[in-house]
């Protein structure tokens, strides 16, 4: 969708807005598309909770015998209930923003107020969509980097409140590593931990297949002389360096065999700027990651909203659910766009985490 076109459409309607939003093109969010996938069928809830269900993971063996045969009892699997938080950015329109030229738009285009409106609302969504999945992807790599991650509620004075924390792990969090030696230490044991990593994960019936690194750690992986020598023995092919910038802002550095596990290496350099207005990394610059690609979900809960002053309540089950707000009397419109994700592990466990290097050396 073209967000400088001038169109006719309703504004006010709800469903009108819903179709103008899912047309949107999402920006690049690569933990929350590669790690973290919605399956719309399945992972969208017509309710204000959603429900997470784990399996015992169990890795028994079927007997032998000569006859008949022998009972195996059906897995148990435990569920867990959540309510997810809102998130809900907004966006005013006022006479005044309609009588300035938009962004890209001609000097001299004679634009109307009443049809550059559209035109603005086409932005606006656009961005407070992507500012809801930045939300969504440092909430990937919270989950990625603890296990779990916390909603910071503030007020309409943007004040902050109440605190939520959602968390996988019980009182001991065992996606959690620590290495033999930090590795800029000289006698620091890279392969070692990475080995040790992946059978956390597989221990646990998780699949290895992704370390994802911090701009530190992962020039650690590309300068550490063990692993240069390795890379150069080309009569033993333990992996290959080789540097590919994805458009996620990924850059897959290469692939390892470890211990007969083949990692794919990414460093993930994308940023966001915080409350402070300081830009940070999505993943902190001393650590690293073991994972594989789908091993979480995005869950939605629905959205329950009154639509015009007066009118009903209406529930949304959807990703991202907008609404109009008019105050008739100041010739102002809001455009509110809100959105209740819950992104969960599919198996507890099914990443591990270490900090490989001196906090402050990452600083």
């Amino acid at each position: 969708m073209d967000p400088n076109a001038v169109t006719t459409i309703d504004l006010t309607d709800p469903q009108t807005l819903i179709a103008m939003v899912r047309g949107l093109e999402p920006a690049p969010s690569f933990l929350l598309d590669t790690y973290f996938p919605c399956d719309p069928g399945t992972d969208i809830f017509h309710s204000d909770k959603v429900l997470v269900d784990y399996d015992t993971q169990n890795k028994k063996l079927a007997p032998f015998i000569k006859v008949g045969s022998v009972n195996s009892d059906r897995d148990t699997f435990y569920t867990d209930e959540f309510s997810p938080a809102r998130i809900a950015p907004s966006r005013l329109l006022s006479v005044d923003d309609l009588k300035k030229r938009g962004f890209g738009e001609s000097l001299f285009s004679g634009m109307a107020p009443d049809q550059r409106e559209a035109a603005i609302a086409g932005r606006d969504f656009i961005d407070l969509k992507d500012r809801i999945r930045r939300r969504k992807e440092k909430m990937a790599a919270d989950c990625l980097m603890a296990d779990g991650y916390e909603c910071q509620y503030i007020d309409k004075d943007g004040k902050p409140t109440e605190k939520k924390t959602v968390a996988f792990h019980g009182d001991v969090n065992d996606c959690l590593y620590t290495p033999g030696k930090l590795w800029d230490a000289a006698d620091a044991n890279l392969l070692g931990d990475l080995k040790a990593m992946s059978r956390v994960l597989t221990s646990k019936g998780c699949a290895a297949a992704d370390v994802i690194a911090g701009a530190d750690a992962a020039e650690l992986i590309q300068s550490n002389s063990y692993i240069q020598k390795l890379f150069d023995n080309r009569r033993f092919e333990m992996g290959k360096i080789e540097p590919k910038l994805q458009e996620s802002g990924a850059l897959v550095l290469g692939f390892m065999n470890v211990d007969g596990v083949l990692l794919r290496v990414i460093q993930y350099m994308k940023e966001y700027e915080d409350e402070d207005g300081t830009m940070t990394p999505f993943i902190a610059p001393n650590k690293v990651i073991m994972t594989a690609p789908n091993a979480g979900k995005t869950l939605y809960a629905s959205v329950t909203q009154m639509d015009e002053p007066g009118g009903p309540f209406n529930t949304y089950a959807e990703k991202y659910v907008p609404k109009y707000v008019s105050d008739h009397e100041n010739d102002i419109r809001k455009f509110i766009l809100s959105s209740r994700p819950l992104l969960v592990p599919k198996k507890k466990g099914c990443w591990v985490c270490a900090d490989v290097l001196t906090a402050s050396a990452g600083a």
